[in-house]
């Protein structure tokens, strides 16, 4: 199949098999997206003083929950 495939039909299961392929591509794009940002918290929360911690902690546990909903198959 080439770059293009004008003309030619998906058969059901290549249509399934396209929309889990996109689907896992998407989950795995978002959970990298969540842990480059938890990096950039904790690397932040170092230099923070104790006041800046406490709310930087806080979001990084948001971004937990919300990476465990996503490897649930939630989101």
């Amino acid at each position: 199949m080439g770059l293009f495939s004008f003309g030619k039909k998906k058969t059901p299961d290549e249509k399934k098999a396209h929309e889990a392929a996109t689907k896992a591509h998407k989950v795995a794009t978002e959970i990298e997206k969540i842990e480059k940002e938890m990096e950039r918290l904790h690397k932040l929360m170092e230099k923070s003083p104790a006041n800046e911690q406490k709310k930087i902690n806080e979001k990084m546990k948001r971004l937990i929950d919300k990476k465990q909903k996503i490897q649930a198959g939630k989101l």
